[in-house]
């Protein structure tokens, strides 16, 4: 039950960030909203870094590199990401980025 529970927050916790992602990136732009969503993102969930504290000895160079290239490509994702939402119809490009789904499931497919 605790899973239903969040997979509704979740659902209507996307479907709102587009609304209003689409409101910001079509007033400040694709880059602006990119970097503030991320800027937020950090504020938020930085509080709950501290609890992975005892974590940090399992960290090692290629995990800090690999987590850097991670981070480009998804930051390179959001951008392009709102530059749909800002100048195509919302409802499309929601649409077919929600369809994420289907290419990780063939690609888990293949490589697991």
């Amino acid at each position: 039950m605790p899973a239903i529970f969040f997979a509704i927050i979740s659902y209507f916790g996307w479907g709102a960030g587009d609304v209003f992602g689409t409101a910001a990136t079509r007033k400040i732009g694709p880059y602006s909203a990119t970097f503030w969503y991320l800027v937020l993102q950090a504020l938020i969930f930085g509080v709950f870094s501290f609890a992975f504290i005892p974590n940090l000895s399992s960290f090692s160079l290629s995990i800090f590199i690999f987590n850097i290239v991670l981070g480009v490509i998804g930051t390179a994702g959001l951008v392009a990401f709102y530059e749909g939402l800002r100048i195509g119809n919302a409802s499309l490009v929601g649409t077919i980025s929600a369809s994420f789904a289907a290419l990780v499931v063939v690609l888990s497919i293949i490589f697991f």
